[in-house]
Parts: structure tokens; C-alpha cells; sequence
């Protein structure tokens, strides 16, 4: 009788081993790859990620990408800013994010750097407390250098890197249900009060409307809320007066795991006094590793 007990038991291991893998496996989500805009005109933009074999982000790329023949020809590449992360050992923290942005000089008819700042994130704890920041900007061939210590209020933008943006209002209840795939990252709680972030021309949007207005809209994803936002609202206080308010809403398209796979914005400009002055549309696709 006791034979066999453990013959049974014996048996039922590779049952119960494949059901452990199984239900392992479901809890491990693909990894976002990248995230890209629509295709206007042959250009779209596109953010990248790349990881080490430890799953570890070690790079963000944002590009500009064009493309004239799909069927012949493979995107043309034009790189506006990299973010580079290294780490001590085998943690899954990052003590390091190099960051280098660029803008196209006419002159040299090439992209040259205008910002490199090196991000050392100050852990206490195992949580990170702060940033120290060294900060370099080129303004005209001549090199201005800063460092300070970076601490954020929530949803404050950084105007060192002359981000259009200015006092962001997010209502804190619009958000769905689903994964944030940038909060997954290794990553995120360093990016505490960072973005991926996409300025789009107002020559890359779909108008709603009969005039077309010189505006563009900036569309962003931070890597700190667990869901997706759904609705935000941005002021443009310092180029418009009185003020114009971009009200951005998120529609998303998710995948079995509940990540996003597909997002149409619609954002409905409007003034100061709630007056509707136009809308444009733009769509994302999400994509993950296999």
C-alpha cells in the first residue's frame, strides 16, 4: 500500500511541475519593446527599449522615422535622445542614467547634442530619496555647465530641457483598470516623475476641423501609476495669451494580459473660457517582446 502511495505521488509530479510552470508563466508579462505613433506623410516616431539577459532596461532610444517605400525600403533612423542605465552587479536598480538629446543643425546640416546630463539616483533604504544631476547644455557652440540636487513636486515638468509643457493637471481618477507596461520596469521607481514623452507637429495630426491651426500637442506616459491614463490636461501658459488648454483623452485596445496594444487620442483644444477651438487625433501601437 505504501509502494504505492509513493508511485502515485511520483505520477502526479510532472502534472503538478507543468501546472506550477503553467501558472508561472501567466505571471510573467512580455516586456514592452517599443511604442510608435502613426505613420503621416512617411514619418512617424517611435521609443525603443533595450535589456540586458537580466531583463534589466539598459537603453531607451527616441527617434524620428522615415520611410517612403514600405514594400522596397527599411525605415531611415534619426535619433533625438538616448537614455543609457548602468548598474553595480547584478541589481536591479540603476545608480546611472546617461542622457544625450539632439537638434539639427542647419549649418552643419547634421544632428549635433544639445543636452547631456548624467543622473546619479541616490537610494536610502533600498528607495530612492533623490537625484544628483550633472548638467551640460550647448547654446550656439558654447557649453554652460550645472549640477544640483533634482527633487520633483508631482507631475512638475523640468524646464532645463526646455520642455513646451508647462503646469500639467492630471485628474487622479482617470485611469482604466490595466497594466501600466512602463511601470513593470526595473526602472520606474528611479523615473519616479518621468515620462516617455512624444511632441507631435501639428502637420502629423488628423484635424477635426475645417481650420487648421498652427498648434501641436505633446503626449506623454509616466512610468509611476500602476494603469493607464485615460484623461489629462495640459496649459499653455507661456506662449498663449490668455491661456489654451489641451484636454487629452486615451482610448486604449489591451491584449490578454491586460497591457496596452493600440491607444487613439483625441485632444480637444480649448480657451480659457471653455470655448472648443478645434480637435485632432493621433494613434500609438504598443508592442512587446514574444
Amino acid at each position: 500500500m505504501r509502494l504505492n502511495k509513493i508511485v502515485s505521488i511520483f505520477l502526479l509530479l510532472p502534472i503538478l511541475s507543468i501546472a506550477q510552470k503553467s501558472s508561472t508563466e501567466k505571471n510573467i508579462l512580455p516586456r514592452i519593446v517599443s511604442i510608435s505613433t502613426d505613420t503621416t506623410k512617411g514619418n512617424y516616431k517611435e521609443v525603443r527599449f533595450l535589456y540586458d539577459k537580466l531583463n534589466r532596461v539598459i537603453a531607451i532610444l527616441h527617434t524620428n522615422c522615415s520611410i517612403k517605400k514600405p514594400a522596397i525600403d527599411k525605415p531611415k533612423v534619426d535619433t533625438t535622445k538616448t537614455q543609457f542605465f548602468e548598474y553595480t552587479g547584478n541589481n536591479a536598480k540603476p545608480f546611472l542614467c546617461k542622457m544625450v538629446t539632439y537638434e539639427f543643425n542647419k549649418k552643419a546640416n547634421k544632428r549635433v547634442w544639445k543636452i547631456n546630463k548624467l543622473q546619479y539616483f541616490i537610494y536610502e533604504n533600498g528607495e530612492k530619496v533623490r537625484d544628483s544631476v550633472f548638467y551640460r547644455k550647448n547654446e550656439n557652440g558654447r557649453r554652460k555647465y550645472d549640477y544640483f540636487e533634482q527633487t520633483f513636486e508631482p507631475f512638475e515638468t523640468n524646464e532645463a530641457e526646455d520642455n513646451p509643457i508647462r503646469n500639467i493637471k492630471f485628474d487622479e481618477e482617470k485611469y482604466d483598470s490595466s497594466i501600466n507596461p512602463l511601470n513593470q520596469l526595473n526602472i520606474a521607481a528611479a523615473l519616479d516623475m518621468e515620462n516617455i514623452y512624444f511632441p507631435v507637429k501639428e502637420s502629423a495630426l488628423k484635424s477635426l476641423n475645417k481650420d487648421f491651426h498652427d498648434w501641436g500637442i505633446e503626449f506623454m506616459w509616466y512610468f509611476n501609476t500602476k494603469n493607464n491614463l485615460l484623461i489629462y490636461t495640459v496649459r499653455r501658459g507661456d506662449k498663449y495669451s490668455p491661456p489654451i488648454y489641451d484636454n487629452v483623452h486615451l482610448k486604449y485596445t489591451y491584449n490578454q494580459h491586460k497591457l496596452p496594444v493600440y491607444c487613439v487620442a483625441l485632444t480637444k483644444k480649448i480657451d480659457n473660457g471653455s470655448t472648443y477651438l478645434g480637435g485632432f487625433l493621433k494613434y500609438f501601437t504598443f508592442r512587446y517582446s514574444k
